[in-house]
């Protein structure tokens, strides 16, 4: 009876060593997995590019139509965003010589408004400036063109900080000034040589 013992008990300590080494090897061998999966986790992160260099990146939508292009222009760096049609609708500039510039384009493709760090322009369908809002000497003005992008009219905030309104005729010729001298009103009309005709203080 004892002998039997002592079989079985041995039996049991055989089978207990052999699933205990099983269970180690299976261990080692999840252990390894993890450690694998780190070390090639670490080494991906590693490999990602943090820098992407090119000179021109194009962003196409479903149908491959091209929608956004940012590149190098032949002054500057330029990002063109388009519509379905593959006609620009905004456009960005950053010129070599530090001036930047957004316009924004109707649907026949023309400019309908820029913005630069000279002035606001706003465009007509056809393709012309038709009034800019700019500084002049660190004054602000504004002038409305006519279709052959003549000054037609011109208003100024002057250096004393009284405004000024101008008039012009399509010749060129300043033909009445509406504006404010040390705070007090002055009107003057000229005729179409430019001589003073009419005046009020």
């Amino acid at each position: 009876m004892n002998e039997l013992s002592l079989d079985m008990l041995k039996q049991r300590l055989d089978r207990l060593e052999r699933e205990n080494c099983w269970f180690k090897r299976v261990g080692a061998v999840v252990f390894m997995g993890v450690v694998a999966v780190v070390l090639m986790g670490q080494a991906k992160s590693s490999k990602v590019e943090k820098i992407i260099e090119a000179q021109k990146f194009v962003v196409r939508d479903v149908s491959g139509k091209s929608r956004a292009v940012l590149g190098m222009g032949e002054d500057g760096v330029v990002l063109v965003f388009t519509d379905n049609k593959e006609r620009p609708r905004i456009f960005l500039k950053a010129a070599h010589d530090g001036e930047g510039a957004i316009a924004f384009f109707q649907k026949a493709g023309k400019g309908r408004s820029v913005f630069s760090d000279r002035g606001l322009w706003l465009v007509d369908k056809d393709g012309k400036e038709r009034a800019e809002l700019a500084m002049n000497d660190d004054e602000p003005r504004l002038a409305l063109f006519d279709r052959e992008r003549k000054t037609r009219a011109l208003v100024e905030l002057l250096e004393s900080g009284d405004p000024k309104l101008t008039l012009v005729d399509k010749y060129g010729t300043h033909r009445a000034t509406l504006g404010l001298l040390k705070g007090q009103p002055v009107i003057a009309f000229l005729d179409g040589s430019g001589k003073l005709s009419w005046n009020a203080p």
